[in-house]
């Protein structure tokens, strides 16, 4: 059973990577909605269901990954970067600026943490390992729209 959970809170071991875990994490994610745009799946509700299913599954493992991993929040577990990378692109149509500009700014936000996300991250267990990075989703939400706004006039 923890083989699993180790499985899901690294997102496929991606979160073991040496450098930039969370990078990795991220680009895991925008992987496997590149590959949802390119079938034709990258529909409002199957970005919903893979931020839902991130974040439950989150939730899930928070509280044993961290006494797993012996610390608040460990760098490894990255199923958090993948829930934030698909509510930052969760709003929008599939087009390259969404898929490569909802990494960029999620990146930004998630290791700038701005206020409230480095508040977030105080909360306990899977809530906190969560939160923080659906703060920065937001954030980055909220600059892609800007830029794709930006970008049609």
């Amino acid at each position: 059973m923890n083989g699993f959970r180790k499985i899901i809170a690294t997102f496929f071991y991606l979160g073991m990577i040496k450098y930039a875990p969370g990078t990795f994490g991220t680009l895991g994610a925008a992987l496997c909605y590149a590959a949802l745009w390119y079938f034709g799946l990258a529909h409002f509700f199957v970005i919903l269901g893979c931020f839902l299913a991130a974040s439950f599954a989150n939730i899930a493992v928070g509280d044993w990954a961290e006494k797993h991993f012996g610390k608040k929040d460990p760098g490894c577990v990255v199923i958090d970067e993948v829930a934030g990378y698909f509510l930052t692109v969760l709003f929008f149509a599939p087009s390259f600026i969404t898929w490569i500009g909802g990494f960029l700014f999620f990146r930004l936000f998630d290791i700038a943490k701005p206020y409230p996300v480095k508040k977030c991250e105080k909360l306990p267990g899977g809530y906190g390992i969560l939160l923080d990075d659906l703060a920065a989703a937001i954030y980055a939400a909220i600059c892609l729209g800007i830029l794709e706004t930006l970008l049609q006039i």
